[in-house]
């Protein structure tokens, strides 16, 4: 199942991270001057039924679901098991822990799956998000910061993204409310519609 609408940034590093993460894998062929990759061995070549943890990046170079150099196994984080752990009550797993990148990488996950699984995994990702975005959310609307440092320790990078942007806003608003800002700038629609004005006066004239 492609995902190829994904932003895939080369200079993203967030992108960059997600890549990072390791898939296990089992060779169904020999390869040949490729051994360095096994720490663990000191053939240079990897022997079939070899089984490593490689980063993304290198298993989506060598993943071929037609004639199968290797079969993937899915970190256990996007198993059923774990699916249904996320469905009962998302907003209480600790998602950090199952991988700082738990978004970004499952979306990338979905390059190299069947797509009835891959839509397994992509409806779980939006379950999981919809069910914490409100969380979120209030989080970064928060004031009391006893319990708040543990509550965003178990937002994934994504998730952290959001907070901090909800708590710029939040704070922004209180600025305002408080008459913090010296001057209130019109928006970008409202100075362009001023702007077509100004045209359609000068036209008429």
């Amino acid at each position: 199942m492609q995902s190829d609408c994904y932003r895939n940034g080369y200079f993203n590093i967030q992108d960059i991270m997600a890549s990072q993460e390791r898939i296990s894998c089992k060779f169904e062929i020999d390869v040949t001057n490729m051994g360095f990759l096994d720490s663990s061995s000191h053939d240079s070549n990897i022997k079939v039924g070899s089984k490593l943890d490689l980063p993304y990046w290198l298993v989506k170079a060598i993943y071929n679901e037609k004639f199968k150099f290797v079969n993937i196994d899915l970190p256990k984080w996007y198993k059923k098991f774990y699916h249904d752990i996320l469905e009962a009550d998302a907003c209480v797993v600790d998602l950090r822990k199952m991988g700082p990148y738990y978004y970004d990488f499952g979306v990338l996950l979905l390059n190299l799956v069947e797509t009835d699984i891959g839509l397994n995994i992509a409806r779980t990702l939006l379950s999981c998000f919809r069910s914490r975005f409100r969380r979120i959310m209030d989080l970064s609307s928060q004031t009391d910061h006893r319990d708040l440092y543990k509550a965003i320790s178990k937002l994934d990078f994504t998730e952290t993204e959001i907070y901090k942007a909800g708590q710029s806003d939040a704070n922004g608003f209180i600025r305002w409310q408080r008459r913090e800002f010296c001057k209130l700038l019109p928006s970008i629609i409202v100075t362009a519609n001023k702007n077509k004005r100004k045209r359609a006066d000068s036209n008429n004239e």
